[in-house]
C-alpha cells in the first residue's frame, strides 16, 4: 500500500505542472517475477517515473511505450515473456523465467476510469475493498474498472463477477478470473484486493520504540504509541509515530478498532502496565500480540493474573518476540520484531529462502467459471 500512495501523491503533484501521463499495471504472472500482480509504475511527460513493475528490467522498455501512448485514449497490454531465450528478451535483460502481462494506460482526469483517482478515493475511505480491471474481453473494453467496498452491494452490471469480489476479500488476495460464457464471449479480470494498510499498536513508550516506529514506517505501516505517563509521549521522543495516545486501563474502550492487519507490542518494560496491556490487547480481535522479555515473564504473569492462562496455546501470541537473528541491540531486535510481524501476516515462517523447497512467491493461477448468462 505505501507505493500506491506514494504514486497516487506524486500524480496529484504532477498535475500541477503537467498534463499527460501513463500508468503501467501489473495484471497477471505466469512463473517467476520480480513483482507480483497490482505493482505499478506511474510515468509523466518529463521521462520521470514512480514505482515500479520489475526488477528494473522491463521499467526502460515500458516508459518508451508510454511515452508514445499517453497522448492517446487507448490503453494495451504489453506482455513480456521471460522463459524465451530470443533477442528481444536477451536484449531486455530478462533472466525471470516467468510470463509478465501489464496494463498500460494513458491517465486523463476527466475519465471516471482513471485508476490513481480512483485508487485516491479508495485510500480516504480506509476501508477493506477490491479494485476489479478488466485486461483481455470481448466483451467489456480493456481498463473498465469498479471499486468495491466491503459489506456494500454490487452495481447489477457487475454482480455476475460476484464470485471474483467474494474470493478477494474471503482470502485477503489478489486474484485473477477468466469468465466463459458459449458463443465465445470471454472477460479476464483482475481482482486487485486493498486494504487501508498494517497498523502497528505499540504499548509503552520507551526509547527502544525509536527503531521499531522507524522500521514499521519504512514499509509504510501506521504506528500508533500508548503510554500512561504523558511525559513519555512527547512528540520529540518518537518522532515517527503517527499518534501518541495516553491511555488509563481502567477506561481503556477508548475507540480501538483493530483490523485484519493490526498487531499488538507491549513493550513498557513495567510489569504492572504490561500485564494490563497483554490483558487488554488479549481481549480484542488482534490478529498478533507481542510480549517483549524472556518466557519466564510471561510465565510469571500467568500465575498471578489467572485471566491470562486462557491465552496460553493462543496462535496470536508471542512471547518472546521477534525472529532468531541473534539481536543484540534496540536496532536489531527492532529488525527481528517487524520480520516477524511481516511474516505472520504473510503466512511465513521467517526461515531462509535458500531452504524453500517452492516458489520464493505464491504462484497465482487464473480462476475460470462458464457463465449461462451475461447480463
Amino acid at each position: 500500500m505505501k507505493e500506491s500512495k506514494q504514486i497516487i501523491d506524486t500524480y496529484i503533484d504532477y498535475l500541477q505542472r503537467g498534463k499527460y501521463a501513463a500508468l503501467a499495471t501489473v495484471v497477471r504472472v505466469e512463473g517467476s517475477a520480480y513483482r507480483r500482480p497490482g505493482a505499478r509504475m506511474l510515468i509523466m511527460e518529463d521521462g520521470k517515473w514512480q514505482g515500479s513493475i520489475s526488477g528494473g528490467c522491463l521499467e526502460g522498455d515500458a516508459l518508451k511505450k508510454a511515452r508514445q501512448l499517453m497522448k492517446g485514449n487507448s490503453p494495451e497490454i504489453l506482455t513480456y515473456d521471460t522463459t524465451e531465450k530470443g533477442a528481444h528478451a536477451l536484449y531486455l535483460g530478462l533472466g525471470c523465467h516467468g510470463k509478465i502481462e501489464i496494463l498500460l494506460e494513458p491517465l486523463h482526469t476527466d475519465s471516471a476510469e482513471n485508476p490513481l483517482l480512483r485508487l485516491k478515493e479508495y485510500f480516504e475511505k480506509e476501508r477493506e475493498g477490491v479494485m476489479a480491471t478488466v485486461f483481455n474481453s470481448n466483451r467489456l473494453p480493456l481498463g473498465t474498472r469498479y471499486l468495491y467496498y466491503e459489506s456494500e452491494p454490487l452495481a447489477p452490471a457487475w454482480q455476475v463477477y460476484a464470485d471474483g469480489f467474494a474470493k478477494a476479500l474471503a482470502l485477503g488476495k489478489s486474484t485473477n478470473y477468466l469468465f466463459e460464457q458459449e458463443g465465445d464471449e470471454h472477460t479476464e479480470i483482475f481482482f486487485e484486493y486493498l486494504y487501508p494498510g498494517f497498523e502497528l499498536h505499540v504499548f509503552g513508550a520507551g526509547m527502544d520504540v525509536v527503531p521499531i516506529s522507524e522500521f514499521a514506517k519504512i514499509l509504510g505501516w501506521k504506528v500508533m504509541v500508548y503510554d500512561n505517563c504523558v511525559a513519555h509521549l512527547a512528540p520529540a521522543r518518537i518522532p515517527k509515530a503517527d499518534a501518541l495516545l495516553h491511555i488509563d486501563f481502567c477506561n481503556a474502550s477508548q475507540n480501538f478498532e483493530p483490523g485484519r492487519y493490526s498487531a499488538g507490542l507491549v513493550m513498557s518494560h513495567n510489569y504492572k502496565f504490561d500485564a494490563n496491556a497483554l490483558q487488554f490487547l488479549l481481549d480484542k480481535p488482534v490478529p498478533y500480540v507481542g510480549l517483549m522479555g524472556p518466557r519466564a515473564r510471561f510465565e510469571r504473569m500467568e500465575g498471578e493474573f489467572p485471566e491470562l492462562a486462557a491465552y496460553t496455546s493462543s496462535n496470536r501470541l508471542f512471547s518472546p518476540i521477534g525472529l532468531d537473528i541473534g539481536a543484540e541491540n534496540p536496532e536489531e531486535i527492532a529488525l527481528a520484531i517487524v520480520s516477524e510481524i511481516k511474516a505472520f501476516f504473510a503466512g511465513r515462517s521467517g526461515n531462509s529462502l535458500r531452504d524453500r523447497d517452492q516458489p520464493i512467491n505464491e504462484r497465482q493461477k487464473t480462476i475460470s467459471i462458464k457463465l449461462t448468462a451475461l447480463s
